[in-house]
């Protein structure tokens, strides 16, 4: 799977939490886009971390973005090598 869409879909705390289980095991999802999914954040974040090295886009916009989930945000960025499109709008 390169290219996974969810935008517009209520992922809420139950969703999320699938999702970061997912993308936490090794892939090679090049785009993902979660905009206005009412998703947390910051397990998606962390796991991002774990699994997802070649990821290049990433769309959060619609979504809140707290100091936890900053913080996550930060450290996935600081470590990813290949991201070249974040949207948080």
């Amino acid at each position: 799977l390169l290219e996974l869409s969810m935008s517009h879909n209520r992922l809420e705390a139950e969703g999320s939490a699938a999702l970061a289980q997912f993308l936490s095991k090794p892939n090679i999802l090049r785009r993902l886009r979660l905009s206005h999914c009412a998703a947390h954040l910051e397990p998606l974040f962390a796991a991002l971390l774990m699994g997802s090295p070649d990821l290049m886009q990433l769309h959060v916009s619609g979504n809140r973005v707290a100091r936890k989930e900053g913080t996550q945000l930060v450290k996935y960025l600081q470590a990813s090598a290949k991201l070249t499109e974040l949207e948080l709008a």
